[in-house]
């Protein structure tokens, strides 16, 4: 009877080829946390940025923290200090607030809220979203009826 012998086969050279790890939780990356790195670069402070945008200190610091939502005369202001294009900016705050909805309307998908786990969306966050909904319903509203008079 003949046996078989198991032998390992020869170890390669080449390293193996690891795949990209997928989280299983969504990434959230506000313009504030993109603006935060932005002038760490450039070696800002908030207080600087504030000067140099003309606006309050206290919009930098909220607009920082995503407690308010980009606007494009802010997004214009920061291209103007920053040379981040202010398309750029807009995007990243549409993407942000419709992940933001999407994370309040399933919560069982776990997020990673920019720089911190535990910034959750809050209140003030919902409102924020509301506000901004009605605005542009309120808007929608105004140009159709401006359309209806013309016909």
């Amino acid at each position: 009877m003949m046996t078989a012998t198991l032998t390992k086969p020869a170890k390669s050279k080449q390293r193996k080829q690891r795949l990209p790890h997928t989280p299983n939780y969504v990434t959230i990356r506000s313009p504030g946390d993109i603006l935060r790195d932005k002038i760490g670069e450039m070696g800002i402070e908030t207080v600087e940025l504030a000067k140099q945008m003309k606006v309050p200190l206290e919009i930098v610091e909220q607009l920082l923290r995503s407690a308010i939502p980009l606007s494009e005369e802010l997004a214009q202001r920061i291209e103007i200090v920053t040379q981040m294009p202010a398309a750029v900016m807009m995007r990243a705050e549409n993407r942000y607030r419709e992940k933001l909805i999407s994370a309040m309307l399933y919560p069982e998908i776990p997020a990673y809220w920019g720089e911190s786990i535990i910034n959750r969306p809050t209140e003030g966050h919902v409102v924020c979203l509301l506000q901004e909904i009605s605005g542009r319903l309120a808007r929608i509203e105004r140009e159709l009826k401006v359309q209806r008079k013309t016909r």
